[in-house]
């Protein structure tokens, strides 16, 4: 939750700052492409999310050291914070600084981007749809194992981190045509211009990344719901229901029990 406080906080102040203190007027006029102002605006995100990621890194080889626990399991450190947590991140970034594009205020900004942050929050905890592919940033869970590390979760976790950033890219570039300069900045004279730029190059390149994350999409869809088999919670209840319900009757019976074990067994952790 801080993390995605300082994104939220920051990505406001990064886009708004000089319209903040007063700089607008004369930084607006400079000869510089709209695209190349929100990028690096962006980059300047980008960066404090990726010390964002590192900082617990560093922190935990420091606790590690301090406790006398010298097993240091680098390559699981940079995939946990690198390859899952850093898109998360991002994505939540590229979200909230499309809010922010949209929005064209500040403090307007904030809380439209933490109503978002809390309403997806909410009814991905209250309800009974639990279906990752329909909640912003959200990914199956995931266990890292002695034997094998992560084993097959991480090809999860890079399918639904490809399909959210896609998503999250499409947003920032898609409201881009919204950013405004200069001191017109009422919702009709912003629309008008919009208008004028939807048939620009970042515009094109936002449906692309559009079309991308439906692709991976799909194939998340048929992973998931075709290829293994995937319940809805009413469904899941319905099947216990009905587990109980055969098995009942034989409760009280005298049940076998296993009473000796041996096994002969070659264990590879790198196959399933």
């Amino acid at each position: 939750i801080f993390v995605f406080l300082i994104i939220v906080f920051f990505a406001g102040e990064s886009l708004h700052r000089e319209k903040s203190s007063g700089f607008s007027k004369i930084y607006d006029t400079f000869p510089v492409k709209d695209w190349i102002l929100i990028a690096a605006k962006f980059l300047g995100i980008t960066v404090m999310i990726l010390v964002l990621t590192t900082v617990p890194i560093v922190i935990g080889l420091v606790v590690q050291v301090i406790k006398g626990f010298y097993q240091f399991d680098i390559p699981i450190y940079l995939i946990d914070s690198y390859l899952i947590s850093f898109p998360e991140y991002l994505q939540v970034g590229l979200l909230v600084f499309g809010i922010h594009l949209l929005v064209n205020n500040k403090f307007a900004g904030h809380i439209a981007a933490f109503s978002v942050l809390v309403i997806n929050y909410i009814v991905s905890t209250s309800t009974d749809f639990n279906f990752n592919l329909f909640f912003y940033s959200y990914k199956p869970p995931y266990k890292w194992s002695g034997m094998n590390g992560i084993g097959h979760f991480l090809q999860a976790q890079v399918w639904f981190n490809l399909y959210w950033t896609c998503i999250g890219l499409f947003l920032l570039l898609f409201f881009s045509v919204f950013f405004s300069r200069g001191t017109e900045i009422s919702w009709k004279s912003r629309w008008k211009v919009a208008k004028s730029r939807f048939n620009q190059p970042l515009t094109n390149l936002s449906f692309l990344f559009l079309a991308l994350a439906i692709l991976s999409g799909g194939y998340i869809f048929k992973s998931v719901v075709y290829d293994n088999d995937y319940l809805t919670v009413e469904e899941e209840k319905v099947r216990r229901v009905t587990y109980e319900q055969k098995l009942k009757a034989y409760e009280h019976i005298p049940q076998p029990k296993i009473t000796k074990i041996k096994i002969k067994a070659d264990l590879y952790p790198t196959q399933r």
